[in-house]
């Protein structure tokens, strides 16, 4: 369990650091092959670079598994996983665990929930014996 929560963890930094070197490589190119504007692709690139910097330290942090769950989703999607054929399995790895983990919550918090419904009903059912009982003992 210690182990795979470990390798979770750094699958996850493994991941977000590519993305945003990716991102911050391509730019830089985009930067260097700007023609009439400079400027302005320069700025451009260097405004890229922070927004990849940003998002990856937005899902590194673990509060925000769901958005980042979402982000693999779309690297799946487009099959952005080649990039880095070395680290296909880690998209994939990431995905089914937190696919399963989402699923586990899901159904807690439905258990949880239905609990919390149950507990409800139970209590109007018991107020509303109440009340008819005690209305019969008035009219007795």
């Amino acid at each position: 369990k210690v182990y795979k929560r470990i390798m979770s963890i750094l699958y996850k930094i493994s991941i977000l650091t590519i993305f945003y070197q990716f991102v911050s490589f391509f730019a830089s190119i985009n930067a260097l092959l700007g023609y009439d504007n400079g400027f302005i692709i320069n700025t451009t690139a260097g405004a890229i670079t922070s927004i990849a910097w940003s998002v990856s330290i937005y899902l590194m942090m673990d509060h925000n598994s769901k958005r980042y769950l979402e982000f693999l989703r779309v690297v799946r999607y487009f099959r952005l996983y080649w990039i880095c054929c070395c680290c296909r399995y880690m998209v994939i790895d990431q995905l089914n665990e937190l696919d399963i983990d989402q699923i586990q919550h899901i159904a807690k918090d439905l258990q949880v929930d239905g609990d919390a419904v149950e507990t409800e009903q139970t209590k109007t059912k018991t107020e509303t014996e109440m009340s008819v009982g005690g209305a019969a003992h008035a009219t007795s």
